[in-house]
């Protein structure tokens, strides 16, 4: 199973140093990732942001130099890597520490003011041209998407990998608490909504908000952590954010595709597959890092948003 990497500090402080001519300072760990570990450092008057991933993972590092080609020019804020490369047996990533708080650390009246300029630049996100892309799901970082289609792709959320993350995983369903009735109908729900779906394609950013969008006042500043973005239907962002209990995202998109003439076929059916597909995602994920107050979580979020489990 891959797991957040365990490195002494000092081995980072030395390996910090390496990087820059300017004396470094800070260096304390922040709490964000679940498989990656993240320090905080300043360097001269700067301060930066390491990341660290066990090696059979750098690819979702370094897949954001292709991120950052295909939003040049845009609006969204990608705190670009300035180094990287193998560190013993991890993978490394050096960038600037962007200002702002992240999302779920703003109260209600902060999340509302932001809001506008959320949705604003996910959209942004959606537009990047992806003509020199090719494929669906997850991508590398020559931008080459690893699945033959759309649907394709999300059929892998119930099917064991030779490696990866997940790797060969259905032993979960006698070695865990992931329960494969529950599991079973919501994978078929997903494929009875198939025909719903657009065969073009978007720049998903597939982990949109919360601890990976930054903001301050009524701006967003720096949208983080590309490791889940994938070419496919840019709903399943949207469809991301409707696990959030305090806002409408549903109905608040639905009002910005209207206002701006932007007419989106199947919104509905659409939406509730990709909450099939984020909540199988997350059954497994939960129970194969053995949090049973994510599972259950997960679970109460199926049985609010698809009436199933209940």
């Amino acid at each position: 199973m891959t797991a957040k990497p365990n490195i002494d500090k000092s081995q980072i402080q030395a390996l910090v140093r390496s990087c820059f001519d300017e004396p470094i300072d800070d260096l304390a760990p922040l709490g964000t990732g679940q498989i990656a570990l993240v320090y905080s450092f300043r360097a001269g008057d700067q301060e930066f942001v390491i990341r660290f991933v066990e090696s059979k993972m750098a690819h979702t590092l370094k897949k954001e130099v292709a991120v950052a080609n295909l939003l040049q020019g845009s609006e969204v804020l990608l705190p670009p890597i300035l180094h990287q490369g193998p560190f013993e047996a991890f993978y490394f990533a050096i960038a600037l520490r962007a200002a702002g708080q992240p999302l779920d650390e703003l109260n209600t009246e902060q999340y509302k003011l932001v809001l506008p300029d959320l949705i604003k630049m996910l959209d942004t996100i959606h537009q990047a041209d992806l003509g020199n892309t090719q494929g669906y799901g997850f991508f590398d970082e020559t931008a080459v998407g690893q699945s033959a289609s759309w649907p394709d792709f999300l059929l892998k959320v119930g099917q064991e990998e030779e490696d990866g993350f997940y790797g060969h995983w259905h032993h979960l369903f006698e070695d865990s608490f992931l329960e494969r009735p529950l599991f079973d109908q919501l994978y078929a729900e997903m494929q009875r909504l198939f025909s719903y779906l657009p065969t073009e394609r978007w720049l998903v950013h597939g982990d949109y908000g919360y601890n990976n969008v930054l903001a301050e006042g009524e701006k967003v500043t720096a949208v983080l952590d590309w490791a889940n973005a994938k070419f496919g239907d840019f709903l399943f962002d949207v469809a991301y954010l409707t696990t959030s209990a305090t806002i409408d995202y549903v109905a608040a998109f639905q009002q910005f595709y209207r206002t701006h003439n932007r007419e989106v076929p199947h919104f509905l059916e659409r939406i509730r597959c990709y909450q099939c597909y984020i909540s199988l995602d997350g059954l497994r994920f939960f129970a194969k890092t053995d949090s049973r107050d994510g599972y259950e979580w997960i679970k109460r979020g199926i049985a609010k948003n698809l009436g199933f489990g209940t």
